[in-house]
């Protein structure tokens, strides 16, 4: 996990060992394949959604993350960015990204 918290996400921090991750990256373990695309992060169609798998379930929102931010919001977390990478390129759909949040 650790090499795509630190390929995709300006939060991450190389010496945070004790830190769990963002929602998104923990269930990457679920996932069969790592891929890891080279694009910046965009704003898709399924944007909104992926917002309200993801957030809702993470530790963070609660307390310390800057994507949830009212004024002058943060980039999304980096699990939250390779998830739609993936998404984008056809590799996994919105469907199959909830059917890994049931199970987790």
């Amino acid at each position: 996990m650790k090499l795509i918290c630190k390929k995709y996400c300006r939060y991450f921090k190389e010496n945070r060992n004790d830190e769990k991750g963002c929602y998104p990256i923990s269930l990457i373990k679920k996932v069969p394949f790592y891929y890891f695309p080279q694009e910046s992060f965009k704003h898709t169609t399924d944007f909104d959604e992926l917002k309200s798998i993801f957030c809702p379930n993470c530790d963070y929102q609660r307390n310390d993350c800057d994507f949830q931010r009212e004024s002058n919001p943060g980039p999304p977390c980096g699990g939250y960015i390779y998830f739609q990478h993936i998404l984008s390129k056809g590799l996994i759909d919105i469907d199959d990204i909830r059917r890994i949040c049931e199970i987790s």
